[in-house]
This record gives C-alpha cells, sequence and structure tokens, in this order.
C-alpha cells in the first residue's frame, strides 16, 4: 500500500485521501506526507503541521511515536488540560497532535493567531470515517474551515473501508472549495499486513435486558473459542467492569472444555483476589479498576503466552500490543451515564484491530457478538460496504453560529454557499 501511494503521498502536493482496512499501515503514509512538506521547506524548523485524531489514546500514541521518531522537530500536544502557558508552546511546534474539539476550540479564535495560520501547510486526519457519528460533524466542519481560509494547505486524510470514498474527495478539494478533487486511494483486505477473517453472530434478545444479554452471551464463548482460536491466545472485549470479572470466571469454571492451550499459574502475584483465582488457569480480566501493577502484570504475563484468554473492557482496544490471535467483542453494546449506547464504528474497529497483530501472527480472526435486529448493520461494516454520510444537521445551528461569529457567515447567501462547501450538500 505505502508503495502504490508513494507517488501521490510524497511527489506530489494534492490534497489526498486513503481507505483501507485497518492494519494496513496507513501511519506511515503520514510519516511520508511530512517529509514531502520538510522537503519543499529551506529548513525543517519552520514546518507546521497538524494531526488530528478522534481520541486521546490515539493522539497519544502518535505524539510518543514522532517525539521519538522525528528527533530534529518539536511535537506537541493539546489535550483538554493544555493550560494557556502549554498552548503557546505547543503552537511553537514543528508538528502539532489533538483532537477535533480542542482544534474546533482554537480555529473559532482565528483572529488571535494569525501567523500560526498562515504557516499551517499540513494536516493530517486520522480515522476520518468518524464524519458518520455525531461528534464527527466538529471534524467535518474544521477542515471546511481550514480548507477554506488557509492558503497553501494540503490535507491528508485516512480512512477505514467505506465505499463512496469520492465523496470525501468532492469536498476536500486542493486549494480549496473551488479547486480539482482530492485523489482518491482505494486498498482492500488484501493489502492488510496480516490476514483478517470476521464474523457475525448474532442473538434473539427475548429479555430486552442488556445483562441478561450479556449472559446469552457466555452460553456459545467456550464453543466459538474453540472453533476458531486455533489453540491460540484469545482477547474477549466485554461492555463492563463487571462483565469482565464474569465473563473470565464463566470461562475458568469450563477451562477443562477448551481447546486454548493454558498454563497452571502457581507463581503468579496479584492484588485482586478474584483475578488471582482465575489467572492460576491462564485466564485474567482487566480493566481501569485494577490497579496499576495487576494491570501491567497481566498485561506482561498474556505478551509471554502465560494467560491464554484475557477479558477486556475497551481500554485495550488502543495502546498496548498484545499477541492475540482471536478477539471477541461480547456485545456492541457499552455502558455509559445514560445507560446502554452503541459502540462506534471507530470503537468497533479498534477492537477488530487487535487481532493478529503483525508483530505477532500472520493472520488473525475477529467475531462480534449482537443482537438480531444488528447483525446487517455490521456485517456491511466489515465489508466495507456502509456509505459514509455527513452528521452536520445534528448540530448545524451550533456551527452556524461559530461561523458568523468568525465571519465567514454575513448573510443568508453567505450562509448557504458555506453550506455547500461543506461534506453536508
Amino acid at each position: 500500500m505505502q508503495s502504490e501511494s508513494f507517488d501521490c503521498i510524497y511527489r506530489s502536493d494534492e490534497n489526498c485521501i486513503i481507505t483501507s482496512p485497518t492494519g494496513s499501515g496507513k501511519t506511515v503514509l503520514f510519516e511520508l506526507a511530512i517529509l514531502n512538506a520538510i522537503n519543499k521547506l529551506e529548513s525543517p524548523s519552520t514546518l507546521k503541521a497538524l494531526y488530528i485524531a478522534p481520541t486521546k489514546s490515539l493522539c497519544n500514541e502518535k505524539y510518543q511515536q514522532w517525539k521519538s521518531k522525528f528527533i530534529n522537530l518539536s511535537v506537541g500536544m493539546l489535550t483538554s488540560d493544555t493550560s494557556f502557558t502549554e498552548l503557546e508552546k505547543v503552537k511553537a511546534a514543528n508538528i502539532i497532535i489533538c483532537t477535533p474539539e480542542k482544534w474546533d476550540v482554537i480555529t473559532r479564535k482565528w483572529s488571535d493567531y494569525p501567523h500560526f495560520f498562515a504557516l499551517l501547510r499540513l494536516v493530517l486526519v486520522d480515522e476520518i470515517h468518524i464524519l458518520q457519528e455525531q461528534r464527527g460533524s466538529t471534524l467535518e466542519v474544521i477542515l471546511t474551515r481550514m480548507n477554506s481560509m488557509c492558503q497553501n494547505l494540503r490535507i491528508v486524510a485516512v480512512s477505514a473501508t467505506i465505499p463512496n470514498i469520492q465523496d470525501i474527495a468532492d469536498w476536500l478539494r486542493t486549494g480549496g472549495p473551488t479547486g480539482n478533487p482530492a485523489t482518491a486511494l482505494v486498498f482492500d483486505d488484501s493489502y492488510r499486513q496480516v490476514a483478517l477473517k470476521h464474523h457475525v453472530y448474532s442473538f434473539y434478545n427475548k429479555f430486552n435486558n442488556e445483562f441478561q444479554m450479556d449472559a446469552l452471551f457466555n452460553t456459545r464463548l467456550i464453543e466459538l473459542i474453540n472453533k476458531h482460536s486455533k489453540e491460540k491466545p484469545v482477547l474477549i472485549f466485554c461492555p463492563t467492569r463487571q462483565s469482565t470479572i464474569g465473563t473470565a470466571k464463566y470461562i475458568a469454571q469450563r477451562s477443562h472444555e477448551l481447546n486454548v492451550a493454558s498454563r497452571q499459574l502457581s507463581n503468579i502475584r496479584l492484588q485482586d483476589g478474584q483475578l488471582s483465582d482465575v489467572a492460576m488457569k491462564g485466564i485474567a480480566f482487566h480493566h481501569a479498576g485494577l490497579s496499576m501493577t495487576d494491570r501491567s502484570v497481566i498485561e506482561d504475563r498474556f505478551a509471554t503466552g502465560d494467560i491464554r484468554i484475557l477479558c477486556s473492557t475497551s481500554t485495550l482496544a488502543v495502546g498496548v500490543n498484545l499477541p492475540a490471535f482471536l478477539v471477541i467483542i461480547k456485545g456492541t453494546k457499552m455502558w455509559s451515564i445514560n445507560g446502554a449506547q452503541e459502540y462506534s464504528t471507530l470503537d468497533i474497529l479498534q477492537m477488530i484491530g487487535r487481532a493478529g497483530r503483525p508483530q505477532f501472527e500472520t493472520k488473525g480472526c475477529a467475531l462480534i457478538f449482537t443482537d438480531e435486529g444488528s447483525q446487517e448493520k455490521y456485517e456491511n461494516l466489515l465489508k466495507g460496504t456502509s456509505t459514509l454520510e455527513s452528521c452536520l444537521h445534528l448540530n448545524l445551528v451550533e456551527h452556524i453560529v461559530a461561523e458568523i461569529a468568525l465571519n465567514s457567515i454575513t448573510s443568508t447567501n453567505s450562509a448557504v454557499c458555506w453550506l455547500k462547501s461543506t461534506f453536508f450538500l
């Protein structure tokens, strides 16, 4: 994929949109775009590039990688915790890393930073498919804003597999709304570094109760682990902390039925009593409520193969690379302060992406457990046949008011023009 993208990313200055499956090496494309931008400058120290990702964990991951990789460049990260003093330091960085929401706050104060925006030459957008989620409207607005107002700006964006990538290319035109469409590069599953099989298993939700549904999912775990794991490590994503504990206990009680090679561990020391009990059988759980020491021990023992089945909340969906061959998403809803809600597309793709990591495997397998009514939705997601649509209409009034404050919209006609420059129209 990197070879076929090289001419567009490194040898041109066109906007470029790449759609490819998880685990195909998209980060390298961003780095090539940064090198291309540096080559156009008299001095690397004058580079101004922006990397936008939807989550703090992704931002932090890139910050750590690029801080050590681009040793002659300064890398700064903006978060909700960034103070005014730190903001001034980040503004001086060559590569700035932040979430869409944080960058929206900055660009709403456009007139406060005219020199900075005049120097900005490159915007890198990770996981641009979040446009289809409610918070995607913020990403849509800031890209529209920068593509219209920044001179000589280049945008390089990557997405999970979607069928209408050309729609995004028609929106993010090189040189602004009146320029040529961005170049669209499409790569299928054959470009994955690790071949990944995936299956969706649906369950009839006769209970209309998520807790009982979670227990129902357990009833097929042993059967499907035996069918798909090939006796290799298994990572199970659970919707709640209590579910990770309950699932690990359920599997431990039936460990004699598993064909996953396990080890009887007698020398593992853990602070949590319930965790210690199941870990003795090569099974463990992992969530943010455990001590840092316990979490570290479990991650290390899973990496060495002592722990063969690990039940976790979505905290392990990003960050630590673990040698899981089989990933099971045990239910497509998670619990929040508002009750049960569907995982975002990004959450699902990140969890699936933990199956068959390149450092450990040449193949991987991912299973999604969901209710009958959602089966088609997740099958389409995995096939890459779900059309990407704008969600700007969900927060349209808020964003129009922000553009009025920026003087981007000064009349009915300019409001219509602004709307036409978004992905929404």
